[in-house]
């Protein structure tokens, strides 16, 4: 395994983690979630510009999904790591992510972070229909994102909502479905659908 990729995650994840903006969020999935996603192609030995470039969308997705995922968690404990960009088009405080005030305006904040999870999603299926079958085995994490991104958009982008935060029971299936290889283009994320107050 790349010494380089080890190094580089064991360091992000020492590191304290704060957020002034998206960019940040990137820059941390960049370190962490992509880093993991490299090594496991590496495993595989599919190892090329382009299984590189889907893994690090993939894992910038995984990173947005993370962040959202956190919120109503870190609530629970008086933090909050909305990046404050974000918050500021709100008018949206810490302490109202933390106090679950403003619900709307939460959902907006999501909104944002998962539109940007949805983009980096579509960029890693759009590349991976051009890859090597073998080499989809190493991008099986997209199919539970796709699954979270579409329950959070069935939600209205409720993250307060339980629901919100269950495993899908078909994960498995799909898994399943994914690894052979079937119906992979008919389960693309649509653009089209993605905006608040579609279910």
């Amino acid at each position: 395994l790349n010494k380089g990729f080890l190094l580089k995650l064991v360091d992000a994840r020492l590191s304290p983690v704060t957020y002034n903006s998206l960019l940040d969020v990137e820059k941390n999935a960049d370190n962490t979630f992509s880093v993991a996603n490299f090594l496991t192609m590496e495993v595989l030995g599919h190892k090329s510009i382009e299984t590189d470039h889907a893994a690090s969308h993939l894992g910038r997705c995984e990173g947005h999904i993370a962040l959202i995922r956190s919120i109503p968690l870190l609530a629970r404990s008086g933090a909050c790591l909305v990046p404050n960009t974000t918050l500021a088009k709100t008018g949206l405080s810490q302490t109202d992510i933390i106090r679950g005030n403003h619900r709307d305006k939460i959902k907006d904040v999501v909104h944002e972070i998962a539109s940007s999870a949805h983009v980096h999603a579509q960029h890693c299926e759009r590349i991976m229909a051009t890859l090597p079958p073998g080499s989809k085995y190493g991008l099986l994490p997209l199919s539970p994102a796709k699954l979270f991104l579409k329950r959070l958009q069935k939600y209205d982008f409720n993250i307060f909502n339980d629901r919100t935060l269950m495993r899908s029971p078909s994960l498995s299936f799909v898994l399943l479905k994914e690894a052979m290889g079937i119906n992979w283009n008919n389960n693309m994320l649509s653009a089209n659908l993605w905006k608040k107050g579609n279910k």
